[in-house]
């Protein structure tokens, strides 16, 4: 009756057994936020005035071999512009910001609108904050007044005022311009904005 009863202990003992590596990274203080603000609003000040506003529901700060912030939850920023009036408005359900690097990653259901109402749909939009440009290599949906456009791949200011899509395919509403000028060739130079 005893034999029975230690072979039961001894295989309840090893079952239970994990390797030390997968307990380590468990407790991997690397891997834990060293910081957590709930309601987060942080406002990006160059010379005394405002550029944008970061608004998350949690912002975690991590200080690994990858300094970053990382929005969970859903996050928006506004950027604006000299005037501290608002110029563009990004939202997305989740956010990284590599700190030394200055580099945003807005991820899943990322909208930027700008003044205009024009909007920016995609899965990812990266935006370098030193240079003001924003861009995804991603399927985009462009809405306007005049219509949608899609494509895959984008580059733009970050206020989204100008910007080039790639690989381009939709309707879109453009009025029809005047010949510019005549070129040496004798072919006409006509120049069209978005």
């Amino acid at each position: 009756y005893k034999w029975p009863v230690a072979l039961v202990v001894a295989g309840l003992l090893f079952s239970c057994q994990n390797k030390i590596e997968e307990i380590n990274a468990l407790h991997d203080e690397n891997n834990l936020p060293v910081q957590t603000t709930y309601d987060a609003v942080y406002d990006y000040t160059e010379q005394g005035e405002l550029r944008n506003r970061l608004i998350a529901k949690q912002l975690d700060r991590y200080i690994d071999d990858n300094p970053r912030m990382e929005a969970v939850g859903g996050f928006e920023m506004i950027i604006y512009d000299s005037l501290q009036q608002e110029e563009a408005h990004l939202s997305a359900d989740k956010g990284i910001f590599l700190e030394q690097k200055n580099i945003l990653t807005a991820k899943y259901n990322v909208l930027l609108t700008n003044i205009n109402g024009d909007s920016l749909e995609t899965e990812e939009l990266i935006w370098l904050q030193d240079s003001g440009k924003v861009y995804t290599n991603e399927e985009v949906i462009i809405s306007s007044k005049d219509g949608k456009l899609y494509g895959k791949g984008l580059e733009s200011d970050e206020k989204f005022s100008t910007y080039t899509i790639r690989d381009i395919h939709g309707n879109f509403n453009v009025d029809s311009p005047k010949p510019s000028k005549t070129d040496s060739l004798g072919t006409d130079e006509v120049k069209q904005e978005l």
